[in-house]
């Protein structure tokens, strides 16, 4: 029997197309050829078909707006809320006046308001010289470690006690932190550098639970 010259031909799934050469139509062999290429395609199919997939390429969530930020107020709406509430805009306004005048206040004054841990603080750091204004018998009940008593009706930025503290930080005191106000004043006319009144007074002070001795400074 003569051999065979096959060839195979895929057009598309389950389609075989073969064609044989000197190979009689109503051949054994040839029906048997047949079958068995019909066979192969339909394994080389199954296989085809048990491929994994390509991946499927997933959508990215949605992404939700970011909040925006609130509109402005415009001068109308403020002009409204005022005349709905009258006392609370007033109180605001006077409230705004006073800290912008302070704050003017403290640049042009010349002299600092230091708080009681600040006090503190320039006292190890810098060895500050504390001046206590109050009278006498108050400043024996109790008064700030290290200070100095000079009353106020004695008060002279020329004295032989200030003078050599010029180029030293100087911290008044008195009993609500208001009148060594005036007494910074004249500290600061008379050429000191560093001028500074305790906020509050002494009464600050005890608020911030620091310590107070009692009898007269040590010479």
């Amino acid at each position: 029997m003569l051999a065979a010259r096959r060839a195979l031909y895929y057009e598309r799934p389950g389609t075989l197309i073969l064609s044989l050469s000197k190979e009689p139509k109503d051949s054994p062999s040839r029906s048997k050829l047949v079958v068995l290429r019909q066979a192969q395609d339909e394994r080389l199919w199954r296989l085809l078909e048990q491929r994994p997939n390509p991946p499927v390429r997933q959508s990215r969530p949605a992404r939700f707006p970011r909040h925006l930020p609130p509109d402005p107020v415009n001068f109308e709406e403020l002009l409204a809320f005022a005349g709905r509430h009258q006392l609370l805009s007033i109180a605001l306004v006077g409230l705004t006046a006073a800290l912008i005048f302070n704050e003017v206040a403290q640049l042009f004054r010349g002299y600092k308001v230091l708080r009681p841990a600040g006090l503190t603080a320039l006292i190890n750091r810098d060895n500050a010289l504390v001046v206590d204004l109050r009278p006498m018998a108050d400043f024996e009940k109790g008064h700030i470690p290290g200070s100095k008593n000079v009353q106020m009706s004695q008060f002279d930025p020329e004295s032989k006690q200030l003078t050599p503290a010029k180029s030293l930080p100087v911290v008044l005191v008195c009993k609500t932190g208001q009148s060594a106000g005036d007494a910074a004043k004249r500290l600061k006319k008379a050429g000191f550098e560093h001028v500074h009144v305790l906020d509050g007074g002494i009464g600050g002070w005890q608020q911030a639970d620091l310590p107070l001795i009692k009898g007269r400074a040590k010479a």
